[in-house]
């Protein structure tokens, strides 16, 4: 290899370069400080003149451009050329444990003709010196994969154990417990936070991941960089679910020992709804400051109006227009004011009768104790499908070990996957057939206050609120006129039902029944 080295003198200008693996060496340990210290010593014996100090705590071998410290001084030395460098570094390892990109660093140094010492290790432009340099980065690009097997070994060992044992997910932190060592527990208050999203978008809550995380943004423990695509893949994490899900490790839903956030019921259906909504694009144009949109109706045309802001002289001024071509009311706006104060007009009529409320409750009563009395029979149900999954099971099994083709062998492993998956599933709904997870009176009394108090969601509640007291209450559009307001409203079922009767006025049935009454007979 020829060199193109420029001579170094005593007036030559040193860089010094340390690295340590990790950022916890850096801030914990003294490994930087040290490597710098037998640095600059060694460029105090020489004579050099130490012009800058380029540190990284970037681990292992790999691309040496994925190093900011390393990038900074290639662009240092570029920024001064005519200059001459040195670089120093405290041991051949420190500079490269990969062969490739140790000797390409070399060669882009060489082009700019810098040369590299350490007072550990002697840089020889021979034969025999560039073979010696090449065994050295051999040896730690050795000893590195060694450690890099050693520790997926450990890790993966650990994980089949059931511990998780990689980055941490939103909602749990590492804690030594005894007993266990290091292990993943529930971080407050982002645990029920996660429990929140879950339960949230399996109800239908939220609509699309970008809801949720337009809802996660707004937490303060929660990072202002949360996408659309981190929050979709928090909703996929089996990890919440109590599993340690890592097909790359080939790992498939292995139960873990740390405590689950939610249940693996719930994580299903919010599996099922990810699915079910793939192709579905996430609406990118919903603002706090328009609620409304998409829920009121042009009276012309029928379709939904569009929102907006238009600047005054002063202030910005809220409108809602229809846009639709061929509609006589294209561009004729609505006051923003008008139209949601009379909405807020309009879920105050949704009030119930107080008579109702007690009728809703003996109705509901009954239907509670149908349901626990159902129970028994669903749990009995399971335990015979759990049965006659298991059966298929081991049959697979026995034909899996048979099985000689490959292709055959995979499609009787992905069976046998997918009847473990059910299997789980079917394992928790029967542990929890006959657990409510809250008491008649507490999920009546939720359901009521929001029943018999719609009203206060809309004036008192966040964006979030009204969009859920929107979609629970009008189950299309509805349509506002510029005389009249909001033209027969079309309210959902429960609301239709409670929402502004009264029995006296209404007329309606008294708990004698819901028969009509049959008419007296008549005497001839």
């Amino acid at each position: 290899m020829t060199t193109h080295l420029q001579s170094v003198t005593a007036t030559a200008h040193a860089l010094l370069y340390c690295r340590v693996s990790t950022t916890k060496q850096r801030i914990v340990g003294h490994g930087l400080d040290g490597q710098e210290l037998n640095c600059r010593t060694y460029a105090a014996a020489k004579g050099y003149d130490v012009a800058a100090v380029f540190p990284d705590d970037v681990s292992g071998g790999g691309d040496y451009m994925k190093r900011p410290g390393l990038v900074a001084m290639l662009a240092y030395i570029d920024a001064h050329p005519g200059t001459r460098f040195v670089v120093v570094v405290d041991d051949l390892k420190r500079i490269a444990r990969d062969v490739a990109y140790h000797l390409k660093l070399r060669s882009e140094l060489e082009q700019r003709g810098v040369s590299m010492e350490s007072p550990n290790f002697r840089f020889e432009d021979t034969p025999e010196g560039r073979f010696n340099e090449t065994i050295q980065a051999a040896s730690g690009e050795l000893e590195r994969e060694q450690n890099r097997r050693q520790v997926m070994q450990k890790m993966r060992a650990r994980i089949e154990a059931g511990y998780y044992c990689r980055a941490k997910a939103i909602g749990y932190r590492y804690e030594n417990v005894p007993g266990h060592g290091k292990m993943l527990v529930p971080d407050e208050p982002n645990a029920s936070l996660i429990r929140e999203i879950f339960e949230g978008f399996a109800a239908g809550r939220f609509e699309t991941a970008a809801e949720v995380a337009r809802h996660l943004r707004e937490q303060p423990t929660v990072s202002d960089s949360m996408t659309r695509g981190r929050a979709t893949n928090i909703l996929r994490r089996a990890l919440y679910a109590g599993y340690i899900n890592l097909p790359s490790w080939g790992i498939h839903m292995q139960k873990g020992l740390h405590k689950p956030l939610v249940s693996l019921t719930l994580w299903q259906q919010v599996q099922d709804r990810l699915d079910g909504r793939a192709n579905r694009p996430a609406r990118g144009d919903l603002h706090e400051d328009f609620p409304l949109r998409n829920f009121v109706a042009c009276e012309c045309c029928g379709s939904a109006m569009t929102p907006g802001w238009s600047k005054g002289r002063n202030r910005l001024y809220g409108y809602y227009t229809c846009q639709t071509k061929g509609c006589d009311f294209r561009g004729k706006s609505i006051r923003k004011e008008k139209i949601e104060a009379a909405f807020g007009s309009l879920v105050h009529e949704l009030t119930p009768a107080p008579e109702l409320l007690s009728t809703t409750r003996a109705m509901f009563t009954d239907v509670w104790q149908v349901r626990a009395a159902q129970l028994k029979a669903i749990q009995t149900e399971l335990s015979e499908k759990l049965k006659a999954t298991e059966k298929r099971i081991a049959a697979l099994i026995d034909r899996l070990i048979a099985a000689t083709n490959s292709t055959v062998v995979k499609a009787y492993e992905g069976e046998i996957a997918k009847l473990e998956h059910e299997k789980r599933l079917m394992s928790e709904r029967q542990a929890n057939a006959l657990e409510p997870q809250k008491s008649f009176g507490e999920c009546f009394g939720l359901a009521m206050a929001f029943a018999s108090k719609p009203w206060i969601l809309w004036e008192k509640g966040g964006f979030e609120h009204k969009r859920l007291l929107l979609r629970l209450s009008v189950p299309g559009t509805i349509t506002y006129t510029r005389e009249n307001g909001f033209l027969n409203p079309e309210f959902s079922l429960p609301f239709k039902l409670l929402g502004g009767m009264n029995l006296e006025t209404e007329k309606m049935v008294r708990a004698a029944g819901l028969e009509p009454a049959r008419p007296k007979a008549s005497r001839f």
